[in-house]
């Protein structure tokens, strides 16, 4: 799974990782069933963005 891939991977600049900046909620899922699921704040969206390789981020 890419997600728990790159959550293992992938620390930023001041050696956190994904995984501490992202917090499980139980949120209804469409099942009606309460799921953990991955969250994060905009602070934390902004550092996974910046984290994921692109050949066009030098541009």
């Amino acid at each position: 799974d890419y997600w728990f891939k790159m959550k293992k991977r992938v620390r930023s600049g001041d050696g956190i990782e994904l995984s501490t900046i992202c917090r499980q909620l139980k949120l209804e899922a469409p099942d009606g069933k309460m799921r953990e699921t991955d969250c994060a704040n905009v602070k934390a969206l902004f550092r996974i963005i910046q984290s994921i390789p692109s050949p066009k981020a030098g541009l």
